[in-house]
């Protein structure tokens, strides 16, 4: 399914202590939060989609913001809203379409989990606000 998806942002791990470093990419903890911003090409149009995946069920706040900028113009879409994670599974938390090619676009996308803010930036290492 993932086969075409190109991920544009990083997937990270947030382990419980802050005073740990941040795993490795794919590292999975007991207390793990794993988030990312997959983009999908299909014709002229980009199904852009917010997931996040948790090794435990918990809920969550999410805000995903979308900017795309281009010749003929610029545009800036934001989303956000109340989430639920079962353990181990991958939830979609929001799903954007429009025209253009991936390359026009950034993504950031913050989740609010567990008392913590963590940020899954387009092509950047994640950072755990």
């Amino acid at each position: 399914m993932f086969k075409f998806a190109t991920i544009i942002a990083a997937q990270f791990a947030v382990l419980a202590s802050a005073t740990q470093p941040a795993p490795s990419i794919g590292t999975v903890a007991s207390e793990d939060l794993i988030c990312k911003v997959e983009v999908k090409q299909i014709g002229p149009n980009l199904r852009i989609r917010a997931l996040a995946e948790s090794g435990r069920s918990g809920r969550g706040t999410y805000s995903l913001e979308i900017r795309k900028s281009g010749a003929s113009g610029s545009a800036v879409i934001a989303q956000s809203g109340d989430f639920t994670l079962r353990a181990g599974k991958t939830e979609t938390l929001s799903t954007a379409a429009l025209t253009g090619s991936e390359r026009h676009i950034r993504t950031r996308l913050i989740l609010d989990w567990a008392g913590r803010k963590i940020a899954c930036l387009d092509n950047a290492d994640p950072i755990d606000l």
